[in-house]
C-alpha cells in the first residue's frame, strides 16, 4: 500500500485525515452543514469517539449517511515502556504493518509529546539511530494526528507541548504535517496553541519560512557546527542545503517580535565540543533572534561517536552565556528505554549503551 492508503480504506474516507474545512466540504455533499462539521470535529478530538456510531452529536440519519462512506481510524499500541524518570515511549503499529514511536516527556507541569512524521528517515545523520533504518515512507495526516489522540487518551493527561522531533524529517513530509497541525490547533478540537508546537529540521531551505510565517509555530534547526565540511560529514544533506545558505534563509524569515529561532547542537566528544567550536558558530548566527539547545550525544551500540563529558558540555556552553544567548542543556530523558533524542527506531534498535544521568535541564 502507498503512503496515501490510510486516508481511505477502499472508498471509506478517514475523518481524522481531514481538516475542519475539508470535513465541512465532505459533509455538505451529504446534506449537512458547518454546524455538523464543528460537532463532528469536537466528537473526534474532545470526546474521543472511535466509531461513527458513537457520534451522538449528530442525528442517526446523518450518521447513516456517513457510515457507508467514512471511517474513524485508531493507532494500535503494541507496547509502552516507562523510564525511571517518568518518560513514556509508545510503539504504534500502522495499517501496513510498519511501526513508529512517540515519546511523552513529563517535567513539572509540562507534558511534552515528541511526535514522528515518517517511518525511518532519509537524511542520513550519522549520530541518529533512526537514520539507520533508512526511509520507508511518509506518515499520513491521520497517523500523525492519532499519535496525539492515542497518547492523550491512554496517558489520561493534557498535553502542554508538541514537538516534531521523533522519527523522520518533518519538513520532508510538510503537506501532511501542515494539515495535522491545522487539525491540532483548530478551536473546535484540541485547540492547541501554535506557540506550543515546534518543528525540528536539518534545514530544508525552501520550507523554513513557511513554518514560521504561515504555520506560525516554532522552528528548531539542527546546526551542530560552523564547519561546513564537518557538517557534511555528520549530516550528508548539508551538501544540498549548506550551512551558510541555511543561515541566510533564516535571516530572511519574518519572526514575530518575541519569537526566537531555536538552534540545536548535538555535542560529540572530540568532534565539535570545544569552546572554539562554539565561538565559530556564534559568529555565524550573530544577529539572529536565537536561543540555543545543547544536546549531549546519546550513545548507542556501534555508534561512531562518544558522549561528551559534562565538563566539556559546560565549557562549550560558556561562550554562548558570555554572548548573551538563552541556552538550554537537554537532560537525557528516557535514556534507559532508548527514548532519548536520536534513539527512536520503532523497535529495530532498542538497546542504547548503559544509561547515565546528564547535567542541565530541559526536555530531550
Amino acid at each position: 500500500m502507498n503512503q496515501e492508503s490510510s486516508a481511505t480504506t477502499g472508498q471509506l474516507t478517514d475523518l481524522k485525515s481531514l481538516t475542519r474545512p475539508q470535513l465541512q466540504l465532505l459533509l455538505t455533499t451529504r446534506g449537512m452543514t458547518a454546524y455538523h462539521a464543528r460537532q463532528l470535529f469536537r466528537a473526534l478530538y474532545c470526546d474521543g469517539v472511535s466509531s461513527i456510531a458513537e457520534v451522538h452529536a449528530i442525528t442517526a440519519r446523518h450518521r447513516d449517511r456517513l457510515r457507508d462512506r467514512c471511517t474513524i481510524s485508531r493507532l494500535p499500541q503494541l507496547n509502552v515502556r516507562v523510564s525511571d524518570d517518568g518518560t513514556m515511549k509508545y510503539l504504534f503499529q500502522l495499517h501496513d504493518g510498519e511501526t513508529i514511536e512517540s515519546v511523552l516527556i513529563p517535567r513539572g507541569d509540562r507534558r511534552t509529546l515528541c511526535v514522528s512524521s515518517q517511518v525511518g528517515c532519509r537524511m542520513g545523520c550519522r549520530f541518529c539511530v533512526t537514520a539507520r533504518m533508512g526511509f520507508k515512507r511518509n506518515l499520513t495526516v491521520d497517523e500523525i494526528v492519532n499519535q496525539v489522540v492515542e497518547v492523550s487518551q491512554q496517558a489520561k493527561t493534557t498535553l502542554t507541548n508538541i514537538v516534531f522531533m521523533g522519527m523522520g524529517e518533518a519538513l520532508d513530509n510538510l503537506p501532511a504535517v501542515e494539515n495535522a497541525i491545522r487539525i491540532l490547533t483548530d478551536e473546535s478540537g484540541f485547540n492547541f496553541s501554535r506557540r506550543r508546537i515546534t518543528i525540528s529540521t536539518i534545514g530544508i531551505i525552501p520550507r523554513l519560512a513557511e513554518v514560521v510565517e504561515t504555520l506560525g509555530i516554532n522552528l528548531t534547526i539542527s546546526l551542530h557546527t560552523a564547519d561546513d565540511r564537518l557538517r557534511s560529514d555528520l549530516m550528508p544533506m548539508n551538501q544540498k542545503y549548506p550551512l551558510d545558505q541555511i543561515i541566510a534563509a533564516c535571516r530572511s524569515i519574518r519572526f514575530a517580535p518575541r519569537q526566537r529561532l531555536i538552534v540545536a547542537i548535538t555535542l560529540l566528544r572530540g568532534v565539535n565540543d570545544h569552546p572554539d567550536d562554539a565561538r565559530r558558530l556564534i559568529d555565524k548566527i550573530r544577529g539572529l533572534p536565537v536561543k540555543v539547545n545543547l544536546i549531549p550525544f546519546n550513545s548507542f551500540a556501534e555508534a561512531p561517536f562518544e558522549e561528551p563529558t559534562d565538563l566539556a558540555v559546560q565549557a562549550y556552553a560558556q561562550p554562548f552565556y558570555e554572548a548573551g544567548y538563552t541556552i538550554t542543556i537537554r537532560r537525557r530523558r528516557g535514556g534507559d528505554i532508548a527514548a532519548a533524542c536520536g534513539l527512536l527506531a520503532a523497535g529495530h534498535f532498542l538497546r542504547p549503551l548503559p544509561y547515565r544521568a546528564r547535567c542541565g535541564s530541559g526536555i530531550g
